[in-house]
């Protein structure tokens, strides 16, 4: 069901009416109710604020309620509107349900029953009508697919004129069927000479020929529908011989062909050029640990070097030569990338310092590089291109991140501590003062007692505090687990009486929090158990994961408590609870669950995944610890 906040407007004209059922409602469920006394002061909140649903009174001086509902559907006609009044004359109701009434309750009997009656029907008529919207939405949804569907056909023949590559569609007997503009400016003559005339044997350079056409021949007998590209001689119909760059695919279900032309002669001319001067920078270029890529005036790769192909997943130089840099930039900021380039490249006085760039390898990932560029110019000083060197990044942004993120949730914990420690000194003030009343009673040493246990609990969360506001200034890091249970142990009553850690020489990688969270776990267990003797830590491997237990021997959880001893506000008034230490846990994706079988003992399961466990060398005052039996009482229920 829709548990989305609601806005009520409630109109009647007797203002106690309106108090109780705002103090009801609200209490409910979700809700924000408005209280109107008239028809008319309704018509007016109408005009200037909006509602979810109208819940109005039948018997009013000014307008009664069927006529306020016709005013009402008069202006808006998909708005709830529930009537609820003493008057339970048959002609009432009809009246409200002609009228376009959506429900119609009558007042009376036990007010808890009638106004949670009342607010099941709030809640059904709001659901209702947003769910129709929702439904409308779709509706709208798919009329716009269809358009897009209409539009793609237009769209794809729009791209096949004016990609700025030659492209042609090519028959199984070879015959080329449709070209570009582009390629006929390549070939040299008009698509009416072209097009089902022309054969793709004339324009392959005869020592290139049976190899192309052996390549076609090959796709056309697979069907294969992915690109592979072959690089040739073209020779237009003037005789000029062009070096290209062909990428096939064959049309799915067809044998059918499209290829793509890129003229290459002028960049194999560049490369040519470059040639002289390659053994002077060969071994600054190779060597470098950060990429380097070079390219020409339009942004195509002359030169990379040894790291960059590695980072870009390339196998050779020739897969990138010729490429455009602009296709290692993530699509979405390809575009507006390209200007600003290509302008730098032909206007530009000076460096273009590093500048931070999402970067997509040959294999789709995607990383983060801060990019410094030059540009290259020839000696009389006129432009021919540019050199840039990256550095993957990708590590830091995500270690920023993590930070961040860690950073937030130790916020969200420390304000929703800070809201535990209101609501502990609220109780504390009320025991206290009760007490005070008490005089010599018997019960005045058990409400003591519960004065003490709620001054523990503010104590914690207060040191809780100190320790998130520390912990936010420090990044995840390693920590030795066996001395983080030593640790605890001078804290806890009895802990070293009954606890076992036979975790021996492991270490976590965790938020600086762990210790808290592993305190929080033992001090439950201790606190809220019957007839413990042992406490055991131990862990196993889950696959690549690790298992992290503690285990004790007393009652355990009941199977329907589980899951809420995780949640906050359970039992909250003795600690820090649970719900805090599965969060600090989480900070860092390791899990917290209960697994234990009731009347044989709790055991709290901690998930950690891979690469966040380690197991270092055994050392003085680290390995297994056992302590001698003592009784004592077991997690029953491990809550607080």
């Amino acid at each position: 069901m829709d548990k989305n906040p609601v806005s009520i407007l409630y109109v009647d004209d007797e203002e106690i009416l309106l108090d109780l059922a705002q103090k009801f409602l609200e209490r409910l469920d979700t809700f924000a109710v408005k209280k109107a006394s008239s028809a008319t002061e309704a018509l007016t909140f109408l005009t200037s604020s909006s509602f979810d649903v109208i819940v109005s009174d039948y018997q009013m001086p000014d307008t009664d309620g069927i006529e306020f509902l016709k005013q009402v559907r008069k202006h808006y006609p998909e708005l709830p509107f529930i009537l609820f009044t003493g008057r339970g004359r048959e002609e009432v109701v009809i009246q409200a349900i002609n009228n376009g009434a959506t429900f119609y309750i009558q007042k009376g009997g036990d007010p808890t029953a009638q106004f949670t009656e009342l607010a099941h029907k709030i809640r059904q008529a709001v659901s209702r009508v947003r769910a129709e919207r929702e439904l409308g939405k779709h509706f709208i949804a798919l009329q716009q697919q269809e358009r897009v569907i209409k539009e793609g056909e237009n769209f794809y023949r729009t791209v096949f004129e004016n990609t700025g590559t030659a492209m042609m569609v090519i028959e199984e007997d070879l015959t080329i069927r449709l070209v570009n503009a582009e390629c006929e400016r390549l070939c040299g003559c008009h698509s009416p000479d072209l097009q089902g005339k022309k054969p793709l044997p004339v324009f392959v350079a005869e020592g290139d020929r049976k190899r192309i056409l052996a390549w076609h021949r090959a796709g056309c007998r697979n069907g294969k529908t992915s690109p592979s590209t072959r690089e040739f001689t073209f020779v237009t119909l003037s005789g000029e011989h062009r070096r290209v760059f062909a990428t096939l695919a064959f049309i799915p279900g067809t044998k059918t062909s499209v290829a793509s032309l890129v003229d290459i002669t002028e960049t194999i001319r560049m490369k040519d050029a470059l040639k002289h001067a390659e053994t002077l920078h060969r071994t600054i270029f190779e060597i470098s640990p950060d990429p380097i890529a070079i390219t020409d005036l339009d942004g195509n790769l002359v030169r990379t070097s040894q790291s960059a192909r590695e980072l870009f997943g390339l196998d050779s130089e020739e897969d990138a030569l010729g490429t455009s840099i602009f296709d290692w930039i993530a699509p979405e900021v390809r575009e507006p990338l390209r200007d600003r380039v290509l302008t730098f490249i032909r206007v530009s006085p000076v460096p273009l310092s590093a500048s931070l760039y999402p970067l997509v390898r040959k294999d789709g990932t995607r990383f983060f590089a801060e990019i410094s560029s030059s540009v290259l110019r020839k000696p009389d000083g006129r432009p021919e291109g540019m050199v840039s060197i990256l550095r993957n990044v990708t590590d830091r942004i995500a270690a920023e991140n993590a930070m961040k993120k860690a950073r937030e949730k130790l916020g969200l914990l420390a304000m929703m501590t800070q809201c535990d420690i209101l609501d502990r000194i609220t109780l504390l003030i009320r025991e206290i003062r009760l007490a005070e009343q008490d005089g010599e009673e018997s019960g005045k040493g058990d409400r003591f007692r519960m004065i003490g246990e709620l001054a523990r609990a503010v104590k914690i969360q207060v040191q809780f505090l100190q320790e998130c506001q520390a912990a936010a200034m420090n990044v995840p890091s390693w920590q030795d687990f066996s001395s983080l249970i030593r640790g605890s142990l001078v804290s806890i009553e009895r802990g070293e009486d009954i606890i076992r850690d036979t975790t021996q020489n492991l270490e976590i990688f965790a938020d600086p929090l762990l210790s808290t969270a592993i305190f929080n776990i033992l001090d439950n267990a201790l606190r809220h158990g019957k007839n413990i003797s042992r406490i055991t830590i131990r862990c196993e491997r889950n696959g690549p994961d690790l298992d992290l237990f503690i285990e004790d021997d007393g009652r355990g959880i009941p199977h329907g408590k589980k899951e809420k001893i995780f949640r906050r506000g359970y039992s909250k008034e003795t600690g820090l609870g649970l719900f805090t230490s599965r969060e600090i846990l989480a900070i860092t994706g390791i899990a917290l669950s209960e697994s234990g079988i009731y009347g044989k003992g709790a055991r709290f399961v901690i998930h950690i995944p891979a690469g966040q466990f380690r197991f270092g060398e055994v050392t003085a005052g680290k390995g297994s610890a056992e302590y001698p039996k003592k009784e004592g009482g077991a997690a029953e229920e491990s809550s607080s």
